[in-house]
């Protein structure tokens, strides 16, 4: 007997890396009129480099990368992206944002991003590594945002699919050459 495979969860569609503040939930969920939405895109150049998977993050970027797209396209470029290296073990990301209203909730989005997922809000670690190549990676940063404060995004991925546990789907194409890390897909 086969059971049924449960609907996927709905998503914020259309931005690659989102972070969605909803504000007025308390006591009004009857009135789904009454909430405030603000979603802010994190889409844009990020700083990024290489270095070990258990960190620390680099204490300096020394590349930049248009989020969403893979590595390949760093300026300056890196060597052998998407090959087994002795180079690095992930790619770090840091952006910052900020917002000048309080909200209850705050939800960050990474849409996909190979391989694996970890992040960091102002030098803190923010809930579980996300492990999947395909599935959206989302991160609860509710009281962590204070309004009018530029806050610290860091974000790592695994450099070579061997990153993340091998019962993970990453994509098993025996023809492929190179395993391209990055967030991506918009």
């Amino acid at each position: 007997m086969h059971r049924r495979a449960s609907p996927p969860a709905p998503t914020i569609a259309g931005l690659v890396l989102t972070l969605l503040l909803v504000s007025g939930v308390s006591g009004c969920m009857d009135r789904r009129a009454d909430i405030g939405r603000t979603v802010i895109s994190l889409n844009g150049v990020w700083d990024v480099d290489q270095g070990a998977f258990a960190g620390p993050a680099p204490a300096s970027f020394g590349h930049t990368v248009e989020v969403p797209a893979l590595l390949t396209v760093a300026t300056p470029a890196f060597a052998e992206v998407g090959v087994d290296s002795t180079e690095r073990e992930a790619f770090w990301y840091r952006t910052t944002f900020s917002t000048d209203a309080a909200h209850e909730v705050a939800l960050l989005t990474f849409h996909k991003a190979k391989y694996g997922l970890a992040v960091w809000l102002d030098g803190e670690r923010v809930g579980d590594e996300h492990h999947s190549a395909f599935t959206a990676g989302r991160f609860d940063l509710t009281g962590l945002i204070e309004p009018g404060r530029t806050h610290s995004l860091v974000a790592r991925v695994g450099a070579w699919r061997d990153a993340v546990p091998g019962v993970v789907p990453i994509g098993q194409d025996a023809e492929k050459e190179r395993w391209i890390p990055g967030i991506y897909d918009d």
